[in-house]
């Protein structure tokens, strides 16, 4: 029986990925220019994503800025009850969750059937960013699509924009749908502490630009990426 079931899993993946590259083929989309980036976690990429936007609108381009985390969060939301949806949208990525908030969310997560397993496992990693991780890419990208994130976001699309820019591009396939990709570098110790989860893995996507945001003191220089977008 679960043979049978991880057959049937894979093969519904396997449909949704090939609608998705038929749909792009037979019928691409009419979007902005999508400018992707990626880096580990507080690295700065939204705090880079902003100067980009920034840039652009002063330049006279209309500029829409989006997250696949921002579809994440609403589902997240949408799991948990009222208080603890509230809890959890209140919180900061890196703050710690409650111990009772964390138990509920564990109970929950048995009832829904969406493998709670690693939650309890590791109950000493009780950041809501872990949750996130967990959610996006163990439940929705393993075990639905790897697409499903990447439908979402371009469905949030505002097609009338010049410029979409994505502060937090995470698999190549994420890359893919973007017209240009840029590296963001953060301080030593941002770096040397990268994350194991396969989310946090920027290494893995080609980019274009790199820009480094080591500095706290300097502002990163977002010309040459401007200039690029511009240009495409």
């Amino acid at each position: 029986m679960k043979t049978h079931y991880h057959t049937i899993k894979s093969f519904c993946k396997i449909i949704i990925e090939l609608c998705f590259r038929l749909r792009q083929a037979l019928c691409p989309m009419e979007t902005p220019k999508i400018i992707g980036l990626c880096g580990h976690k507080h690295s700065g990429k939204s705090y880079v994503a902003a100067r980009i936007a920034a840039s652009l609108t002063k330049k006279g381009y209309t500029v829409q800025r989006l997250s696949f985390a921002d579809r994440v969060r609403e589902y997240e939301s949408a799991l948990w009850s009222f208080k603890i949806g509230r809890i959890l949208d209140d919180m900061r990525d890196n703050l710690e969750i409650p111990e009772e908030v964390c138990r509920r969310i564990g109970m929950r997560l048995l009832l829904l059937r969406l493998d709670p397993r690693s939650w309890f496992k590791e109950r000493a990693t009780k950041k809501r960013r872990f949750l996130l991780q967990r959610l996006g890419t163990e439940v929705f990208r393993n075990h639905v699509s790897n697409y499903y994130w990447i439908n979402a976001l371009l469905q949030s699309i505002n097609k009338s924009v010049d410029f979409v820019v994505v502060d937090d591009t995470r698999f190549v396939n994420e890359a893919s749908i973007c017209n240009m990709m840029v590296r963001v570098f953060g301080p030593a110790s941002v770096e040397e502490a990268a994350d194991a989860h396969s989310s946090e893995n920027p290494d893995s996507i080609p980019h274009a630009f790199e820009i480094n945001n080591s500095s706290r003191e300097e502002t990163p220089n977002v010309d040459q990426v401007v200039k690029h977008a511009i240009s495409l």
